[in-house]
């Protein structure tokens, strides 16, 4: 699967990085809430686009809930959430037959 390519990216992958990518809650990781989000945004830019906010917001969540479901054994790598059911079935059978020879 080919991502698509996003002007300004790394920007915007740079600033979540700076900001912590997530905060430390009671239960493990939680998404950097959005009075930290503003205070960041006030602090960095002149001008903040409408976007930019909600943006790094979203990241931040989406990063925490995957994070804590990949503590999951069983859990699905998120690349290969957006793939077709062979490739899956492919990635299980080459890591069964990895395993199988490992211990043969």
């Amino acid at each position: 699967m080919e991502l698509p390519s996003i002007d300004g990216l790394e920007m915007i992958m740079r600033h979540l990085e700076r900001m912590g990518m997530a905060n430390v809650g009671f239960d493990g990781l939680v998404g950097i809430p959005w009075t930290e989000v503003e205070a960041y945004c006030r602090l960095h830019f002149t001008f903040v686009p409408y976007w930019l906010p909600s943006l790094l917001h979203t990241l931040s969540t989406t990063y925490a809930m995957q994070s804590r479901k990949s503590t999951d054994p069983g859990c699905i790598a998120p690349y290969l959430l957006g793939g077709s059911d062979d490739t899956i079935t492919s990635v299980r059978s080459n890591v069964h037959n990895s395993l199988k020879a490992f211990f043969k």
